[in-house]
C-alpha cells in the first residue's frame, strides 16, 4: 500500500494501519523537501510505514535531520516535477502570489501568516506599480473561503497552475507550484515577513531564489539575478523509472519483463 505523507491526514495513518493488518509492504512519498518529521506525527504519537520514499539524497540528509529512521528511507525522485514542462514567456510585470492555508496549518509559530504576507505584495506593488501591471491572487485549496473583494486590486484566480501560464513572475511562500515554476522559467521569489524564521521554502533554503521579508527587499528581488533550472530539472530526471523500479522490487517481481504481477494496486492519499 503506496500513501501519500502530507500533513496530518488520517486516511494516510488509516493506510499504514491496513497495511499492517494484511501483512503487506506500506510507503509513504515525501514529495518536497520541508516538514519531515510532522508528517508522520498523528493523534496516537509517530506512524510509520515501512519504507519513506523521498526525492533526492538532500531530502534523506534532511529527513534523518529531522529525526527520521535512516533505515526506511529510499530516493526515489519526484516524477511529477520530472514531468514539469517549461513554460512559453510571459511579461514580468504580470505577477501571480500563490496563497496558501498558513494561519490554518502553523498558526502564528512561523512570525507571519498569508495575510501579512499578502500585506508585503499589496505594498510593493503600491510603491513600484509598474512591476505589477497585473496582480493575480491564486487561491490554494484550502482557502476555499476566500473571495475576489477579499483581494482586491487583485484578480482571483482559483487554477494557479493555469495561471503559471500568464504570470512572468511568481511570488509565494512555500507551495509546491513555486517549483513547477521555476522549473518551467519564471522568476520566483518566497516572501516570509519573519525572515529569522526557519525557511520552509526549499528553493530559498536551499539558494535557488530569493528570500525577502519586505516590499522594498521584494523590489529588489525582481530585477536581481536568479539562477537557472537546468541542473535541478536534470537531477529530477529519470524519477518516474526510479519509483516504478523500486515498487516492483517491493512486489518482489521484475518489473514490466517479470512473469509475475500483482492483481490489485491501492493508492491512498493525494
Amino acid at each position: 500500500i503506496v500513501a501519500s505523507a502530507g500533513d496530518h491526514y488520517p486516511l494516510e495513518a488509516a493506510a499504514v494501519a491496513l497495511a499492517r493488518d494484511l501483512a503487506v509492504p506500506s510507503a509513504q512519498y515525501i514529495d518536497t523537501w520541508y516538514n519531515y518529521r510532522r508528517r508522520f506525527e498523528h493523534s496516537g504519537g509517530l506512524v510509520y510505514p515501512d519504507h519513506i520514499l523521498v526525492i533526492d539524497d538532500l531530502a534523506r540528509r534532511e529527513a534523518v535531520g529531522d529525526g527520521l529512521p535512516p533505515e526506511r528511507m529510499v530516493v526515489v525522485g519526484q516524477p511529477a516535477w520530472e514531468h514539469s514542462p517549461p513554460l512559453d514567456w510571459a511579461p514580468r510585470d504580470q505577477v501571480l502570489f500563490l496563497g496558501a492555508p498558513i494561519r490554518r496549518d502553523y498558526g502564528f509559530s512561523l512570525g507571519f501568516d498569508e495575510e501579512t504576507v499578502w500585506r508585503v505584495v499589496l505594498e510593493a506593488a503600491e510603491i513600484c506599480p509598474g512591476k505589477f501591471r497585473r496582480l493575480m491572487y491564486g487561491s490554494h485549496p484550502g482557502q476555499s473561503t476566500i473571495i475576489s473583494e477579499s483581494v482586491e486590486p487583485a484578480v482571483l484566480v482559483e487554477d494557479s497552475m493555469a495561471a503559471l501560464k500568464q504570470a512572468g513572475v511568481v511570488l509565494g511562500i512555500f507551495s509546491s507550484p513555486m517549483i513547477d515554476a521555476y522549473i518551467g522559467g519564471r522568476r520566483v521569489v518566497s516572501v516570509q515577513p519573519n525572515v529569522g524564521s526557519r525557511d520552509y521554502c526549499p528553493l530559498s533554503r536551499h539558494g535557488r531564489i530569493a528570500r525577502v521579508g519586505d516590499a522594498r527587499s521584494l523590489i529588489e528581488a525582481l530585477d536581481a539575478s536568479f539562477s537557472e533550472p537546468s541542473d535541478f530539472a536534470r537531477a529530477l530526471s529519470g524519477s518516474t523509472d526510479r519509483l516504478e523500479k523500486w515498487l516492483w522490487s517491493a512486489l518482489g517481481t521484475r518489473g514490466r519483463s517479470g512473469m509475475w504481477k500483482p492483481k490489485q494496486s491501492v493508492i491512498a492519499g493525494t
